[in-house]
């Protein structure tokens, strides 16, 4: 592409810097929702709401279960 005229060094190094500022922003706002290990948690209650109009009783027992655990 340089050899054609198509492309050069000074757009490579300027494209290079603009994808670099995007991934360090898009890591900086995704970070901001919570890593594995750190950052917000949402409610695990949250899953098993807003599914059923009436939560069927396996889903109830999971829902159990769940707090059980999260709780020992």
């Amino acid at each position: 592409m340089i050899k054609i005229g198509e492309w050069s060094e000074a757009r490579h190094q300027a494209l290079a810097a603009e994808l670099e500022a995007l991934v360090a922003a898009s890591w900086k706002e995704a970070v901001g929702f919570g890593t594995m290990s750190e950052g917000p948690r949402l409610n695990a209650d949250l899953m098993f709401e807003d599914v059923f109009k009436e939560m069927p009783q396996n889903l109830q027992r999971q829902q159990a279960l769940m707090r059980k655990e999260r709780n020992s």
